[in-house]
């Protein structure tokens, strides 16, 4: 009914005061804030922090290397790996591979990464993420000059 009346122009009252009206009506219940006994509902929802995977291995050094042991989670592991043989020169090498501490699952060699002077560039880094379980450790070969970097951690999904 109300909206009828508003938006049907009729002789006796111009369309341009009804608008007026309409507009001056809103003003005023706005201007009046909320209405009384009406709590707004809900209530604000802050993400929750994403927890921080846990740290499995950290290991650093230059040249050949075997890790300390480190038992994986259900979800796998992730290794994020840092290099540089910068100071190598020409012909260096570097690969990491994770072994089993007993043959729990084929293959028993998991490789982490690999890189040489002819296809990658002296310094690098990188993530990779593995779901094998059980207690594993890393062996790290590489050219005496070249300094390395893994941490292991798990994979939180």
């Amino acid at each position: 009914m109300i909206k009828r009346y508003f938006l049907q122009c009729e002789a006796h009252v111009p369309c341009r005061s009804r608008l007026a009206l309409l507009f001056l009506l809103a003003v005023a219940l706005a201007a009046c804030g909320p209405l009384p006994n009406r709590k707004p509902i809900g209530t604000p929802v802050r993400p929750s922090p994403t927890p921080a995977p846990a740290v499995l291995l950290r290991a650093s050094g230059q040249g050949n290397r075997v890790t300390s042991h480190f038992a994986t989670p259900p979800l796998g592991w992730k290794a994020r790996w840092i290099y540089d043989c910068t100071s190598a020169g020409k012909g260096w090498k570097i690969s990491m591979v994770a072994h089993q501490t007993r043959r729990q699952f084929r293959p028993s060699r998991l490789p982490v990464m690999s890189a040489t002077a002819g296809s990658a560039q002296p310094r690098g880094h990188g993530t990779t993420t593995l779901i094998y379980r059980g207690n594993m450790y890393i062996v790290v070969q590489a050219a005496p000059e070249c300094r390395w970097t893994v941490r292991v951690v798990e994979n939180v999904g």
